[in-house]
């Protein structure tokens, strides 16, 4: 029994094998026909040598041996065994001839909503058969926010119109002004959690993209590290972190203190500035950050304190430039701890101070601004060049009827401004005495301020 099995497959397998290695037979006659089958070997016969491959083969047809409408090409091909290949078949469409196009003569356009042919908007077009280059402009303020469906048509000389051409197009809703950024922060390799990384001063703005920033390394060991920042707007919205890989090629001597920011490279005497420093390593209890302030040779040797802050870790420091500060352009600042005492590295950015403008007077017409009868109109004039009052007028004077406190602000070429003392703008209360008995006159009384008034009528 096991002899014949292996018998089986011995005849198995070389019948396999002869069917695998039998050559494949020569192609001996191609042929072709359209619709019609004439029968085999009837058609109309492919030029070919005697081979197994003939897909370099074209068969060419002449149009004009058929009449307008679809057809049907069929191509086929004989072994030198007499064997027959199925049929290939492909469809082909002969176009008929065209007659003349008609001139369009009339064109129109609508949106969304079809008010019938030759009641939407008219395009000028000059008679014609191609309108392709036209234009039509249309007003975004005109749709709402949302999708809407554009269609245009034409109309030829014969009154036939065309189909309706249509294209959707999108009308955005305008976005609210961007809210000015109140809070930027970074951190390194492990998110803290928002709020929580180190800050960075800025003065208010919508954009920080120019931003550099110094970054303190000296804590971080030597590898790939990854840097992330991130805003919060006044709407209390965070922006995604944007990411930056670095790497540091060996540990670095702890510098432990770094300023990593200033709100303006450009103070104003007397002004304010923001500074953000990173602190690394520990600080104790009662430890008070100083932000030190060079002369203008940048020069420590003898600094003035501009901004403290009493804390054990990274922060933000309002720093106010003394009034008695000279101009000069080349100031610089660091920070300063006290426990453990620790000089930090000097601020790269090199500050310009500029003097401010002087203080801007106003004066009242008329003077008395405290002692007024209602509709009285009193006009403040600011003795500055550039004004902004806290009215929003920019004028060198405006006039008020109402009571308040105004005051003006001047603003000089570096920026700096200067705020004008306020100036109070009040009204007395009037009282409308009786009627007097002789029917004369009308006598009216603004408190201890008289004006008198006569009406004189015939009796």
């Amino acid at each position: 029994m096991t002899n014949i099995i292996k018998r089986l497959l011995l005849c198995m397998i070389c019948g396999c094998t002869s069917y695998i290695i039998n050559a494949q037979p020569k192609i001996s006659r191609v042929e072709w026909y359209v619709d019609t089958d004439p029968g085999y070997g009837s058609a109309k016969k492919v030029s070919v040598t005697s081979g197994t491959d003939i897909s370099d083969k074209t068969v060419k047809l002449n149009p004009a041996d058929y009449a307008p409408g679809v057809h049907l090409f069929c191509i086929r091909a004989k072994d030198a065994k007499g064997a027959w290949s199925l049929d290939n078949k492909w469809l082909f469409i002969i176009q008929p001839q065209q007659t003349a196009v008609p001139k369009v003569n009339y064109a129109e356009w609508y949106v969304d909503t079809d008010p019938g042919y030759g009641g939407a908007k008219k395009i000028n077009i000059g008679s014609g058969t191609e309108i392709s280059n036209k234009s039509v402009n249309l007003n975004p303020a005109d749709y709402t926010p949302g999708v809407h469906l554009f269609c245009i048509r034409a109309r030829d000389a014969k009154g036939a119109w065309s189909l309706d051409n249509k294209w959707l197009f999108i009308i955005q809703k305008l976005a609210a002004a961007t809210p000015v950024l109140k809070e930027v922060e970074f951190y390194i390799d492990k998110d803290p959690g928002y709020g929580k990384g180190t800050p960075i001063a800025f003065n208010n703005t919508k954009d920080i993209k120019n931003f550099q920033l110094p970054v303190n390394v000296s804590a971080l060991k030597a590898g790939d590290h990854v840097l992330y920042i991130r805003s919060r707007d006044a709407n209390d919205a965070w922006s995604l972190d944007n990411v930056d890989t670095f790497n540091i090629p060996s540990i670095i001597n702890p510098a432990t203190i770094v300023v990593n920011s200033i709100t303006s490279k450009q103070a104003c005497i007397g002004g304010n500035v923001k500074i953000a420093y990173q602190a690394n390593g520990t600080f104790n209890a009662g430890n008070i950050f100083k932000v030190q302030l060079s002369n203008k040779t940048g020069s420590f040797s003898n600094p003035t304190i501009i901004g403290t802050h009493n804390g054990k870790a990274d922060a933000v420091i309002n720093c106010l430039i003394p009034s008695n500060t000279p101009t000069g352009s080349g100031y610089r600042v660091r920070v300063v701890s006290t426990s453990p005492v620790i000089t930090g590295l000097t601020s790269d950015s090199i500050l310009t101070m500029n003097a401010g403008p002087a203080k801007p007077v106003i004066t009242a017409v008329p003077v008395n601004t405290t002692k007024l009868c209602p509709g009285t109109i009193v006009t403040l004039t600011s003795s500055a060049a550039t004004n902004l009052w806290n009215t929003g007028a920019t004028t060198k004077s405006i006039t008020v009827d109402s009571a308040g406190n105004y005051y003006v602000i001047t603003t000089n070429a570096s920026g700096c401004s200067s705020i004008s003392d306020s100036i109070a703008v009040s009204y007395l209360a009037c009282a409308k005495p009786a009627k007097p008995k002789n029917k004369r006159h009308y006598h009216f009384k603004c408190n201890t301020f008289l004006e008198s008034k006569y009406l004189r009528s015939k009796i």
